[in-house]
């Protein structure tokens, strides 16, 4: 369960070392732009780990659905393409929508019955 201890790491780690930046340069940062860092940082590592743990993503899923491991690539390139968009101002605010409406997909996916869940 080291995950999501990971994920935290990755999402607040940017905001702290703005915050250091901050303090010591004593200039107002932008927190927008150091959050979306981490939120980028986290959602390319979302899409790694649907590279290296391929099998596991697709167990996860019910038998019913078509076309699993294709189903698991495409979510992991758009995940990939929100964080890399995180990183750009044209695309950060809507990618920083897309990551809003992937997490409300994600939760209600694992906090559902599995007959009641979203594909």
């Amino acid at each position: 369960m080291i995950t999501p201890i990971i994920i935290l790491i990755l999402l607040t780690s940017p905001l702290l070392f703005g915050f250091i930046k901050g303090q010591v340069t004593r200039q107002v940062i932008n927190i927008k732009e150091y959050a979306s860092i981490g939120l980028g940082i986290t959602f390319v590592f979302f899409a790694v780990g649907h590279i290296v743990k391929t099998h596991g993503m697709v167990e996860m899923l019910p038998p019913w659905v078509p076309l699993r491991l294709q189903l698991v690539y495409a979510t992991g390139l758009l995940e990939f393409a929100v964080g890399i968009a995180l990183f750009t101002t044209k695309y950060r605010e809507l990618a920083a929508k897309l990551a809003i409406v992937i997490f409300i997909v994600f939760f209600r996916q694992i906090f559902m019955q599995p007959s009641t869940a979203l594909v």
